[in-house]
């Protein structure tokens, strides 16, 4: 096997080679001299940078160069724009500026002026977490924000660098992906419709770029089609258990939801009398969702998760509405609770209050009912 150094140079480009090939006016960060100081600004980088913000960049490139993408791995911007990103990322006609920011830096100031940038490729941050910030409300809401925006990696250094790792800071980014010029990611959805019983086939015909044969890797963040139609599934049932509080069932001996999908039963959502609510599997390649007894909000929740991870269906128009047929005569309204669904909430708040009136009790408090 070959040493990372020896992969590394021979994805590397210069960037005279980049304007050559985009046309368009890259500046290098070292070819830039700051006034006040009269060092060019790739070193005053180097003299401010963290050992943690190096181990992120070095991690972020190597992982870029294995699925194929050749890089320029210092400082690079675009001339009339003043600001850098860390290092760029280019395979065919795909130009992707890469920012590491710390936890200090991660703010909508610094996002904002970097992706300036994007007007001139995509943009990937990878956010830097420590144990102590990555906890913080503020923060957590700074990073779900950059997320909808642009494609991220999380960089979570534990101290040692055999311990560094990389991962995915939204489901599916689409720099993963061997997307075209339209940058969509897209999933074909295929409706087998019977009496009661919608299937649902889930397929991504967008695939993550393979990894380079032999490339000594070490944070493995390429999915395959059926990881992916995986991901998406966990996502869809859950919504779907949410509905109505209802429960998960897998197959016996599978403790992980991820290896009971690939079991023929695959996972059930069941109602409070063991009745299939939705199931979802995988076989070759696909996911297969299929719904029954909970109505057209099943099928909306799949849709809605679609939207949210900014993954574009394809489906027969007149095969989504007999399926919306189907379900709408089994409908459940949340708003508007079935018989059931109101005893049982009775029977809840019922036991709550009779335990609050023992509390009251035992420690000498009214209820507020009785002081009017």
């Amino acid at each position: 096997m070959r040493s990372w150094d020896e992969y590394n140079s021979d994805h590397y480009v210069t960037i005279d080679s980049l304007r050559e090939k985009t046309g368009t006016s890259f500046v290098a960060a070292r070819d830039v001299i700051q006034i006040a100081s009269g060092v060019n600004y790739q070193s005053l980088e180097y003299e401010v940078e963290s050992r943690t913000h190096r181990l992120a960049l070095e991690r972020a490139c190597n992982w870029f160069i294995s699925i194929g993408y050749n890089v320029f791995p210092e400082g690079i911007g675009v001339e009339g724009e003043f600001t850098f990103a860390d290092f760029l990322a280019i395979r065919d006609n795909r130009i992707v500026f890469v920012e590491c920011l710390t936890d200090y830096n991660t703010n909508k100031d610094v996002v904002a002026k970097k992706t300036v940038l994007s007007n001139y490729g995509e943009i990937c941050f990878v956010l830097i977490s420590s144990i102590k910030e990555f906890c913080s409300e503020q923060l957590s809401k700074e990073k779900m924000l950059i997320a909808q925006q642009a494609d991220v990696l999380y960089f979570r250094s534990y101290g040692s660098k055999a311990e560094d790792c990389l991962f995915y800071g939204k489901s599916f980014p689409l720099v993963a992906f061997a997307v075209g010029a339209e940058r969509k990611i897209y999933v074909e959805l295929q409706f087998n419709n019977k009496k009661s019983v919608s299937i649902i086939s889930i397929d991504f015909l967008i695939e993550q770029y393979c990894l380079i044969d032999d490339y000594p890797i070490f944070d493995n963040l390429y999915n395959s089609r059926e990881e992916n139609c995986k991901d998406l599934l966990i996502e869809t049932i859950h919504r779907i258990s949410k509905l109505g509080q209802w429960e998960y069932k897998i197959p016996r001996k599978t403790s992980m939801l991820e290896n009971a999908m690939r079991r023929k039963a695959g996972i059930k959502v069941l109602d409070d009398k063991d009745n299939m609510i939705a199931s979802a599997s995988l076989s070759t390649g696909k996911g297969c969702l299929t719904i029954k007894g909970v109505g057209s909000l099943a099928l909306d929740a799949i849709l809605t998760i679609l939207e949210e991870k900014k993954l574009t269906p394809i489906y027969n128009k007149n095969e989504l509405d007999a399926c919306r047929n189907v379900l709408v005569k089994q409908d459940v309204t949340l708003g508007d609770p079935s018989e059931k669904m109101k005893a049982k909430q009775t029977k809840i708040y019922e036991k709550y209050k009779a335990q609050q009136e023992k509390y009251d009790l035992a420690f000498g408090k009214k209820n507020k009912d009785d002081t009017k």
